[in-house]
């Protein structure tokens, strides 16, 4: 299975925006027949073959905190070639259980294995203060937004108790 990739960007009313980006994603799934030993009694053991399905993927991912630059003023801007970076994290993660894939061959197949390789990080100065002010935006946004539900909540459990009477019947 392969997936082209993901591209997101999150703007504050500031133009500073974080940019999630992911190159191609590939995911192989295989299931192949497994020989193992059991033991069934002290001084016997019995060899099986069982399917066993092995897992792997591989994503590079961009992560990247910037402002928006002001090009073209009534154009609007949502891609990252109009930023201005501050900050950029850059790595390729692997994931799987699949023995042919890692060098380390000592832990069974029964286990995931899990490798970040390449990791590069682009800092400037002041990049900490703005993603100190991006976070900051966002937590007030979301804290707004979800004391704003809860009212919205508590309107609606009100107006369903105030419609739904009890209804009393009679023999």
């Amino acid at each position: 299975m392969k997936l082209q990739g993901i591209d997101l960007l999150a703007t504050t009313p500031s133009d500073l925006a974080m940019s999630l980006k992911t190159e191609t994603i590939n995911v192989e799934v295989k299931n192949r027949m497994v020989t193992e030993r059991i033991t069934v009694a002290r001084d016997r053991e019995q060899i099986i073959e069982r399917p066993r399905m092995f897992i792997s993927t591989m994503i590079t991912t961009d992560i990247t905190l910037g402002q928006l630059a002001d090009i073209d003023p009534g154009v609007p801007r949502s891609s990252e070639e109009d930023m201005v970076k501050f900050l950029q994290f850059r790595a390729t993660a692997s994931l799987g259980n699949d023995e042919g894939l890692f060098e380390n061959k000592l832990s069974s197949s029964e286990s995931f294995h899990a490798t970040i390789s390449n990791p590069q990080l682009y800092m400037q100065p002041g990049a900490f203060d703005k993603a100190l002010l991006f976070y900051l935006n966002f937590k007030t946004a979301y804290a707004i937004f979800n004391d704003d539900r809860q009212k919205l909540n508590v309107e609606t459990v009100t107006a369903t108790e105030n419609i739904q009477k009890p209804v009393e019947f009679t023999r």
